[in-house]
C-alpha cells in the first residue's frame, strides 16, 4: 500500500515534510560535497545546477517498484485562488515542437511488478468539480503505447534509502521534464537519486523500458531556496526540473516514445471571461486514483495568477503520485486541415507541454491543482542546459 501517512502542510507528494529532508538522510554526493580524492557531482552556476549520476554499476540504492511513496506538495490555502490576471512573467514567448517515435524498440519491454487486480469503476455521478467550482473532467487513459500516450510516465526515484514516486514527460529525445521537487530539496542545497522513468507505464509493465537519468538540472535559485515563492519550497515560480537520460546502445527514450513539445510565455493562453486561460489535458499517476499503476487524463480549463508567485490553476481529481505529470495543449493526434479553408481552421502545434503538477490543496474537496507557469528563465533555460550534453544523444 502506498505510504501516504505523513503530514500535510505540504502535499502529499510532499507528504513528507521538506525541513524533514536532513543532510543525515540523504548521500553526501547528493549535497554537493565531496570524499577525499573525489569530484563533487554537483555542478552550479548562476543560472542552473546540475548533479551527475553516479557510473552505471556503482549505484548501490535499488526501487521498490510496488509501494513507492509520493512526494506532493500541499497547501490549506492560496491567495491567488480565483483571482486571475491578465499577465505573464517577463521574458519571451514561444515553444518548442515535439515528435513522433522514430523506432519502435519494442524488445525493451520489461515487467517490473505483477499487474494489481483493480475492482470495476464506480458508477458515475455530478462530480467534476469541488468546492473550488472549477470543472474538469478525470479519466483513464485508454491506452498508454504509441504517441501520443507514450512520451508520459512514472518517475521513480530515491530519497536516502527509500522509493518515491512522481510523473514527468519526454520534451526531447533524451530530455523529460518533472517537478524539481521530485528532484532536490528546495533550499536545502540536496538532491535525491536514482531516476528511473518508465514512459507509458501501465499496472506493472513497462513497454518500452526503463530509462535512468544521467543528469539532473533545477534552477539555482531553487536549489539554494531564492526562488520567489507564495508559499516557501511549495507554491513557486520555478518547480520544474529536467533530468537527461542515459541512452542505450546508441538510441534515447524518445526514440520509441515520441516527445511533446513545450511552450513558455504565456504560448497558448488567449484573455477569456477576464481569465488569462487556456483548455488543457493533465497527465499523471496519481496513488488515489487506479493505486497509481495506470495513467490517468484530466481536461479542464486552466487561468493564470502571479499572487506571490507565477501560477497556472486547474480543477482535478489527481493527487499524491501526479506530481511532475504534464499539462498539455492541443493533447491528441492532429487532425487534417484541407484547402480551400473556408471555416478558419488552422494547423496547431503537436502537443505542447506548458507547466507540470507542482501542488494542490490539503482539503481535498477543493479538487483544484496548481504549477509553476513555464518561462524563458526556467524551461528554456533548464532545456538549453541539457541540450549541452550532446555525448548522451539528448537533442541529437
Amino acid at each position: 500500500m502506498k505510504n501516504q501517512s505523513f503530514a500535510v502542510t505540504v502535499f502529499s507528494t510532499f507528504v513528507l515534510a521538506t525541513s524533514s529532508l536532513t543532510t543525515s538522510s540523504l548521500a553526501v554526493a547528493q549535497t554537493g560535497g565531496s570524499t577525499s580524492g573525489s569530484r563533487s557531482p554537483v555542478a552550479s552556476n548562476s543560472n542552473t545546477t546540475v548533479f551527475t549520476a553516479p557510473a552505471s554499476g556503482s549505484q548501490t540504492q535499488s526501487i521498490d517498484y510496488l509501494n513507492p511513496r509520493t512526494l506532493y506538495p500541499q497547501v490549506s490555502s492560496f491567495a491567488g485562488r480565483n483571482q486571475a490576471e491578465q499577465i505573464f512573467p517577463t521574458g519571451n514567448q514561444g515553444y518548442k515542437p515535439g515528435s513522433k517515435a522514430s523506432s519502435s524498440l519494442s524488445d525493451n519491454s520489461v515487467k517490473l511488478i505483477n499487474p494489481i487486480t483493480l475492482p470495476p469503476s464506480n458508477t458515475v455521478e455530478s462530480d467534476n468539480f469541488g468546492t473550488s467550482n472549477h470543472p474538469f473532467t478525470t479519466a483513464r487513459n485508454p491506452q498508454t503505447t504509441g504517441y501520443p500516450y507514450s512520451p508520459s510516465g512514472r518517475l521513480f526515484f530515491n530519497i536516502g534509502n527509500s522509493s518515491y514516486v512522481c510523473s514527468a514527460s519526454a520534451i526531447q529525445r533524451g530530455v523529460i521534464v518533472t517537478a524539481a521537487h521530485c528532484v532536490a530539496n528546495f533550499g536545502a542545497k540536496q538532491f535525491y537519486s536514482n531516476w528511473q522513468f518508465v514512459p507509458a507505464y501501465n499496472n506493472g509493465n513497462a513497454p518500452y523500458g526503463v530509462w535512468t537519468a544521467n543528469k539532473a538540472i533545477v534552477l539555482t535559485s531553487y536549489y539554494n531556496g531564492t526562488d520567489r515563492c507564495s508559499q516557501k519550497g511549495v507554491i513557486c515560480d520555478d518547480d520544474v526540473a529536467v533530468l537527461v537520460m542515459t541512452p542505450k546502445s546508441g538510441h534515447n527514450v524518445g526514440d520509441s516514445t515520441g516527445w511533446y513539445g513545450f511552450g513558455y510565455g504565456g504560448f497558448g493562453f488567449t484573455s477569456f471571461l477576464n481569465h488569462t486561460s487556456a483548455q488543457l489535458t493533465q497527465i499523471g499517476y496519481p496513488v488515489s486514483l487506479d493505486n497509481g499503476v495506470i495513467q490517468e487524463r484530466n481536461e479542464s480549463l486552466a487561468y493564470t495568477n502571479s499572487n506571490g508567485s507565477y501560477q497556472q490553476l486547474i480543477g482535478s481529481l489527481m493527487t499524491g503520485g501526479s506530481s511532475g505529470g504534464p499539462w498539455l495543449l492541443n493533447y491528441g493526434v492532429n487532425p487534417n486541415v484541407y484547402s480551400p479553408n473556408t471555416l478558419g481552421q488552422n494547423y496547431t502545434a503537436n502537443p505542447v507541454v506548458t507547466g507540470v503538477t507542482s501542488w494542490g490543496y490539503n482539503d481535498y474537496s477543493i479538487k483544484e491543482q496548481g504549477a509553476s507557469i513555464f518561462t524563458s528563465n526556467n524551461i528554456l533555460t533548464l532545456y538549453n542546459a541539457a541540450c549541452t550534453y550532446t555525448s548522451l544523444l539528448a537533442c541529437k
